[in-house]
């Protein structure tokens, strides 16, 4: 194996090989989407702006907008700014103009007018004819004989130019302008390029600079997201996209030996950053070459090829902060570092901070004087400039990019730091991460799952684990490999462990009161006696922990959430409101305790504390489905169908898999009158739970409303084999079969159903129905008898009295009823028009003078 083969990692250019490049899937996903716009039938022109910190990526991702445009047959033309270019408006767009026209004549464009042009910005030869305008302004200028170009001749090359690109088949031109800060020294030249791309269509500008690009922006091009289209250029998020900008610079082969628990670890303390995962990979690499070791892993040895190469700049230029930093004793290092592991706090916080490392190993008495010690170092960090407090009393490192990485490696390299995910920003889980190495340091095969009061789920595996989840930091000990496999789940197995516990497990909350915050923590181990082991070390350092500011609860927010399960299961709702109102008292931001708040509410009938509550769950956790189906079942029951509909569309996108939001959405459409939609609902509900008895009748009843009553009656008959004699559904076949002209079938089964509820007045209309269909006219006039007592005014009533009155031939008595009927709801004046029951009575003037007199007072209305 050659130790003098290239190496596949460049950390100081930018990536231009698109095969090399990594992660971004989202971001690519939505650029492709506006470049997509600009070579549509009705083209859009969508400007970006790539926003990041230095060396977060843009760049790259701007050589890959690049490479996208050329692949879609766009023209790309990258522009690099410098001081010059922007500090003079001629030269900048001299600039611009040859780079269109030389990147255009590689694509064989603008052929009759370029080397016309190169005369003229070159050599300045006058008395050319081309197309182009500015050529000719600039030899004027150079020459003295104009102070600036105009904005006409700007606008109008630019136009030139597009439309011979369009004649070439190619719709638009994509300018990517990259060190766009240093367009904020020049605010003139901004406003021409503003009032020129405004005119101009065929043109999308992408602007590649910091958060300090927008200030000037903002003032020239306000409001700015109106012309710019904002792609945040961020570290690596996720593990996933860390490993593949390790692997994919690699061979097929080379990526095998690749160690994976390295991968997490790079993850870590570079917090995702492509150029400090590119330069640690260079190392990495570099080593097992040389070393002809059978795995690329992390070492030792590679953090101090690191900090070699990060000493080498040091010497190399003025870096103030990291040459204070090379002088500084070990333990001035260790607080120091402390400070990008916890960002952005107060001092108190950091000193805090800094005692949780020292519990185990210093006695109570020992801790305040360790406390002073801690607060001197800070106090001088900060009299040398080498940390600084801004205005709200928080600390940071008060350097650069590189002094940042120069503190980073010398911590790693010199064995003085564990980790440092603290370029997150996310400074409780940073804390839980001190907390994690403080006390779990001594136990092996681990596995730890927390909750954080205000963020989502964390979860890790610790030392001894041979297999890597997303977000762990993984330690292996020498030995084989197979004495290390522990356990490894899905994250939803995770989810529900952490919840409902599991063996070999402690679960417990650290509310750490200097930050009015906390997290739980379920620490689930290989060996069952370490969770004893764990809980006595705890207990025993608590008077410590106090002391630094930390208390731990071997009673938290998710034991009284399970306590108030077991007592809503059991119809407890009192003591299970109780239950849930101290687990609120400890974590108000667990979605689940409100979600069981809304579920007693509905139980309780209290229909819009129950939506009140459910709302609070939705804000506290927009991904959780519980808690819009919750929602949305408070609003069903108020009969605000549209409002719960929204609500249970929100449920089953984000859990598509839930069989009771189906079905309560399937609920809401019937009362919709959308039966299509709800046929569709309580088929999704019944492939989840095939057994729901409630959903295939509910489907019945659905159908019904298609009017398919053979089908509905097969569904119907469905439900009723799970839920014999359940009265809406025995009631919705009776009506199906009396639609299927079986009036025997459905008066047996309504009357049946009287027999249990006489009052039952659509039951009444049921059975009116099935005696009319059996020519029984004098009975069906008693079904309607019956439901006029229980309800003098039920126009419905009227109206087929008066039809079932005709059909017995008692036409006086029939002209009463249908009057009344029309009294009480008008439209049935139009219904009776049609109606082929009344036609014996059609030439009645009393039919016609009722029927004409009601019509002419619906027209009048």
């Amino acid at each position: 194996m050659s130790t003098n083969q290239a190496n596949p990692y460049d950390f100081v250019n930018p990536v231009r090989d698109p095969n090399n490049f990594a992660g971004r899937t989202d971001e690519l996903k939505e650029i492709e989407y506006y470049l997509d716009l600009s070579r549509s039938d009705k083209p859009q022109f969508v400007h970006l702006a790539l926003i990041g910190a230095r060396s977060s990526g843009k760049t790259s991702l701007w050589n890959m907008i690049a490479h996208m445009a050329d692949q879609k047959g766009l023209l790309p033309v990258k522009i690099s700014l410098n001081n010059e270019l922007v500090a003079n408006d001629v030269l900048f767009f001299k600039e611009l103009f040859d780079a269109i026209l030389t990147q255009g004549k590689e694509r064989e464009l603008f052929g009759g007018f370029y080397q016309a042009f190169r005369k003229l910005v070159d050599r300045l030869e006058g008395g050319l004819t081309i197309p182009l305008l500015f050529g000719e302004a600039y030899v004027g200028w150079k020459k003295g004989s104009g102070a600036t170009i105009t904005q006409s001749v700007i606008v109008h090359d630019l136009k030139k130019l597009s439309e011979e690109a369009k004649t070439k088949q190619i719709p638009a031109i994509i300018l990517l302008f990259d060190e766009c800060d240093l367009f904020s020294q020049n605010e003139t030249l901004l406003q021409k390029m503003r009032n020129a791309f405004q005119e101009l269509d065929g043109y999308v500008l992408v602007f590649s600079g910091t958060d300090a690009m927008f200030p000037a922006m903002s003032k020239v091009f306000s409001p700015i997201p109106r012309f710019f289209k904002r792609i945040s250029v961020e570290n690596f998020k996720s593990y996933e996209e860390t490993k593949e900008c390790v692997l994919k610079p690699l061979t097929e082969e080379e990526k095998k030996l690749v160690d994976e628990p390295s991968v997490v670890e790079i993850q870590y303390f570079t917090g995702g950053s492509p150029y400090e995962v590119n330069l640690v990979s260079h190392y990495m690499y570099k080593r097992w070459k040389q070393a002809r070791a059978p795995k690329m892993a992390l070492s030792v040895d590679v953090l101090d090829d690191v900090l070699e190469e990060l000493e080498r700049l040091r010497k190399a230029e003025h870096h103030a902060i990291a040459n204070k930093i090379k002088t500084y004793w070990p333990e001035t290092i260790r607080v120091l570092t402390s400070v990008l592991e916890f960002p952005n706090a107060p001092k108190e916080w950091l000193v805090r901070y800094n005692l949780i490392s020292q519990i185990a190993s210093s006695s109570l008495k020992d801790l305040p004087g360790n406390k002073s010690s801690i607060e001197y170092t800070i106090d001088n960090l900060i009299t040398q400039g080498v940390v600084r407090e801004d205005e709200s009393k928080n600390l940071s490192l008060n350097g650069d990019q590189f002094d940042t990485l120069y503190l980073k490696y010398t911590a790693l390299s010199k064995g003085l730091a564990d980790f440092f995910v603290g370029v997150s920003g996310e400074s409780s889980s940073n804390l839980w991460m001190k907390f994690e190495r403080a006390f779990l340091k001594d136990f092996d095969q681990y596995q730890v799952h927390s909750k954080f009061d205000k963020r989502d789920f964390v979860k890790g595996i610790g030392k001894n684990a041979r297999r890597a989840v997303v977000g762990a930091r993984v330690n292996i000990p020498p030995g084989p490999p197979g004495e290390h496999l522990i356990m490894s789940f899905t994250f939803d197995e995770l989810e529900k462990k952490f919840y409902l516990g599991t063996e070999n497990a402690i679960r417990f909350r650290v509310n750490i009161d200097f930050m009015q915050e906390g997290f739980v923590t379920q620490v689930t181990f290989r060996k069952p006696e370490h969770v004893e082991q764990l809980k006595s070390k705890l207990l025993s350092l608590g008077e410590k922990l106090e002391y630094v500011g930390l208390k731990i609860l071997f009673e938290d927010e998710i034991h009284w959430n399970n306590e108030a399960n077991r007592l809503i299961s059991e119809q407890k709702l009192d003591e299970a409101i109780r239950c849930l109102e101290k687990g609120i008292r400890m974590n108000p931001n667990f979605e689940l305790l409100w979600i069981n708040m809304g579920r007693i509410c509905l139980n309780k009938r209290e229909l819009q504390k129950a939506v009140e509550f459910a709302t609070k769950a939705t804000e506290l956790s927009p991904g959780n489905p519980k808690a819009w189906e919750i929602k949305g079942i408070g609003l069903l029951n108020q009969s605000r169908n549209e409002e719960a509909l929204k609500d249970f569309d929100r449920s089953v996108d984000l859990g598509p898999e839930e069989s009771s939001a189906w079905d309560n959405r399937g609920r809401a459409l019937i009362n919709l009158g959308k039966f299509e939609e709800a046929v569709e609902s309580f088929q999704r509900s019944l492939k989840y739970n095939p057994e729901n008895g409630e959903a295939m009748g509910l489907l019945g009843i659905s159908l019904s409303g298609l009017r398919e009553y053979d089908e509905s009656l097969a569904w119907l008959d469905k439900a009723l084999a799970k839920i014999p004699n359940h009265p809406d559904f025995s009631l919705q076949k009776a009506i199906d079969l009396a639609k299927l002209k079986r009036p025997e079938e459905s008066l047996a089964l309504s009357t049946h159903i009287l027999e249990v509820d006489t009052t039952r007045i659509d039951a009444l209309n049921t059975q009116g129905l099935a005696l009319y269909q059996l020519g029984r006219y004098d009975d069906a006039c008693v079904s309607c008898n019956r439901i006029l007592e229980i309800d003098p005014d039920d126009a419905r009533a009227w109206y087929n009295k008066a039809c079932y009155q005709t059909m017995s031939g008692l036409l006086d008595e029939a002209i009463g009823s249908l009057k009344k009927a029309i009294e009480f709801e008008p439209k049935f004046a139009e219904s009776a028009k049609e109606e082929t029951d009344f036609d014996s009575l059609k030439t009645d003037s009393r039919f016609l003078e009722l029927i004409q007199s009601k019509i002419e007072v619906k027209a009048e209305a």
